[in-house]
């Protein structure tokens, strides 16, 4: 018999029912083949309590505790991208990770870099924004990534504003197709990849802004001149299989309470993601575990999401000054 393989992952994961998958193989629910060492398993309490949800919490914050950010709900978008990088090969749909600043040297790209790292086990490239083209130039990257197996793709250096029908087009159906270069034949690939985009007072089209958790950071008046005791990147290299328990020991606690709906609503159609990565953050927040942070007041992640996108997109601001005027 034959049987679809979704992709092969190297860590632990708590699926849309609340089960957590640890044992070595294939798991027919997610289709996803889990390779880890036989003597291995995953370092989450059999019975959780508020100590050790605070206790996942510092853990899975360390390569990030040291950011500033915005507003709460960057702080609820930052912590719902953690769980992302563990939970998107379980998701059909994700939406992607916009993550700005006023000034350069706020730290975006390391961010980014941090959660590719996390992610794939090793150190990840990113793609450089290419402006008008990008529509084409994303579009065919994203195909030749599915082909290939890539789980992670960064835009990188977002300059103006972002729009492209083949990322929206993406992120609604989880699927894509395109001609294969040089060749006379179309490929339809599925793309499981956690999408993320940088960039300095980046703005995105309507569609995107719907499709997209907005991570604002804060980098004070000279970003440039702070110094870490330590490189993210690195810190989340090297605690990535901690991190993924973590992030399972947090995501088994709110299955346990009862997986509660915090707010109505899918946020604009992806179920998964809400139910793995936006929800337990409410829940979170809702029973006072913030405490164990260091940013304090968590948001909801989805609030850019939801926001109405004429407050940000530049074109339709345009087109609103045009018909005031005209009238």
């Amino acid at each position: 018999m034959t049987r679809h393989l979704a992709g092969i992952v190297d860590l632990p994961y708590v699926t849309p029912t609340g089960r957590l998958v640890t044992r070595v193989g294939y798991d027919p629910e997610t289709k996803l083949y889990l390779d880890v060492p036989m003597d291995w398993g995953c370092g989450a309490p059999d019975r959780i309590g508020p100590g050790d949800v605070r206790a996942a919490l510092r853990v899975l914050i360390e390569p990030f505790g040291a950011y500033c950010f915005t507003d709460a709900g960057s702080v609820g978008g930052m912590l719902s991208s953690i769980f992302a990088t563990v939970s998107r090969p379980v998701l059909d749909t994700c939406p992607a990770i916009a993550i700005d600043a006023s000034t350069q040297g706020s730290g975006k790209t390391k961010i980014a870099l941090s959660l590719g790292a996390m992610m794939m086990g090793r150190l990840v490239g990113v793609t450089p924004f290419a402006g008008a083209s990008t529509d084409d130039e994303m579009r065919k990257r994203m195909v030749a990534g599915a082909i290939c197996g890539d789980r992670f793709h960064c835009v990188d250096n977002i300059v103006g504003h972002l729009k492209s029908s083949a990322l929206a087009a993406v992120l609604t159906s989880g699927r894509l197709t395109d001609r294969v270069l040089g060749v006379s034949r179309t490929a339809e690939v599925e793309v499981r990849a956690l999408i993320v985009l940088s960039g300095n007072n980046m703005s995105i089209d309507a569609d995107l802004q719907r499709r997209s958790v907005h991570v604002r950071l804060d980098g004070g008046s000279a970003p440039t001149r702070r110094a870490f005791a330590f490189d993210p990147v690195s810190v989340a290299l090297a605690q990535r299989r901690r991190i993924a328990d973590a992030v399972c020991t947090v995501q088994l606690a709110y299955f346990a309470a009862g997986a509660p709906n915090v707010v109505q609503g899918d946020a604009g159609g992806f179920a998964g993601w809400n139910r793995l990565c936006r929800q337990p953050v409410l829940w979170l927040a809702r029973e006072g575990y913030a405490d164990a942070l260091p940013w304090r007041q968590v948001g909801d992640p989805a609030a850019s999401m939801l926001a109405d996108p004429a407050d940000s997109d530049p074109e339709i601001e345009a087109l609103g000054d045009m018909l005031t005027a005209l009238w």
